[in-house]
């Protein structure tokens, strides 16, 4: 008698157990739900500031000296930060270079910030195309740039007007809509 009720006992529990796991797991799912159809929707997720925000003054310079800061974007700059260590940045790469190839006003309207990772020659497929479109920037992680737009995560891109004012961002450069051309 006293087997059957520690098993009762036993079975109790373990049902109890996988009760909480289930609405555990239901939870999760509905959360991952919510973020498939934001990003199904065309919503970007927050890799950086929103849409509407204007970045934070920063001041920085290109690899090839030019100083550039918030109030230096002219409208409709094409943006990008990319770190170095990441292989969904390498894998944009080709579509970003196209992107920034064909956007009006040329390089002086494309800014590129390349976040560097400890391995130096990591950087050479960026520093090898990106100078040709646009202007680029090297800076560590939580560098001035990657601060005042808030990057948490890359690649991001965006659509900066003027003042630093993001216009639109995505993880895709090729999903960004196209400024006129005047």
């Amino acid at each position: 008698m006293a087997v059957l009720v520690a098993a009762v006992i036993v079975v109790g529990v373990v049902g109890l157990l996988n009760l909480v796991l289930t609405v555990g797991v239901i939870r999760r799912l509905r959360e991952h739900n919510d973020i498939l159809t934001d990003q199904v929707a065309g919503a970007s997720p927050p890799i950086m500031i929103d849409t509407g925000t204007a970045a934070e003054e920063f001041v920085a310079t290109t690899i090839d000296g030019t100083p550039v800061t918030r109030d230096s974007l002219a409208d409709t700059t094409l943006f990008a930060a990319m770190s170095t260590t990441c292989t969904t940045c390498l894998d944009k790469l080709p579509t970003f270079i196209d992107r920034a190839a064909a956007h009006p006003g040329g390089r002086q309207r494309v800014l590129a910030v390349v976040v560097a990772g400890p391995d130096d020659s990591s950087t050479a497929p960026f520093l090898e195309r990106l100078p040709a479109v646009a202007m680029v920037v090297m800076e560590p992680a939580g560098g001035a740039i990657g601060t005042a737009f808030d990057i948490r995560g890359y690649p991001a891109f965006a659509l900066v007007g003027t003042g630093g004012v993001v216009h639109a961002r995505s993880l895709d450069p090729a999903k960004l809509p196209r400024p006129a051309t005047v």
